[in-house]
């Protein structure tokens, strides 16, 4: 894919009509994108992600009008990512722009987004699913080995977290029976019910634990 890359940038971009800095060129619109207050409140991980995305299709829009923009273009551009990358990564690309699309139909540079209506590639089904026995036997071993370990992976399971979240939580986070939860990426307050198991695990934790966080 990067040798395709490297030979068709700016294949779709028209060079007689790049307008880099005018309003209605994709740049400009990428501009207002960055300094949305949505897009502000991201969490940095979330902003870092779009970025990429956005900046991988500025390589191929970079100067153009956003209304020029075809569907024709995108699926060029979309299969090819298919035949090189995961479908996780050309689907993520895909979802970006559409989404930024949809933004610069509320600034008012498009009237409707050409890919609106543009189908996923399916991503591979699992292949196997974590049961009970599963989970036993994870929480065993790191028990054994490492018992900061068994208790991120109880509060993983309990608190259904994403990793930095559970890595991030302090104890001044627990009150009343409850975990409250910031979540990094969304910014969402969640509170958790401590359950019996999980209550046990913290308060064996605690007793060897002077740390702000949790998990050491």
């Amino acid at each position: 894919f990067e040798k395709w890359l490297e030979q068709n940038v700016g294949m779709l971009s028209r060079p007689e009509k790049r307008q880099a800095d005018k309003r209605g060129s994709f740049d400009a619109l990428v501009k207002e994108l960055y300094i949305d207050r949505k897009y502000q409140a991201l969490a940095d991980k979330t902003k870092k992600e779009i970025q990429d995305n956005v900046e991988f299709w500025r390589q191929f829009f970079h100067g153009i009008f956003v209304a020029s923009i075809t569907r024709t273009d995108v699926e060029t551009i979309y299969y090819n990512l298919l035949n090189k990358k995961s479908v996780f990564v050309a689907n993520s690309k895909l979802k970006t722009l559409r989404k930024l699309l949809n933004f610069a139909i509320r600034k008012q540079y498009i009237m409707q987004n050409p890919i609106a209506l543009f189908e996923l590639e399916k991503a591979p089904a699992r292949t196997s699913v974590w049961n009970d026995n599963a989970f036993d036997a994870l929480f065993n071993t790191a028990k054994q080995s490492r018992f900061s370990i068994a208790l991120a992976i109880m509060l993983a399971r309990w608190t259904g977290q994403r990793q930095g979240d559970v890595l991030n939580m302090k104890w001044s986070d627990i009150a009343d029976g409850h975990i409250h939860v910031r979540q990094h990426k969304t910014g969402v307050d969640v509170f958790v019910t401590i359950v019996p198991e999980l209550a046990f695990m913290l308060n064996q934790a605690r007793k060897n634990n002077s740390s702000d966080y949790i998990i050491i």
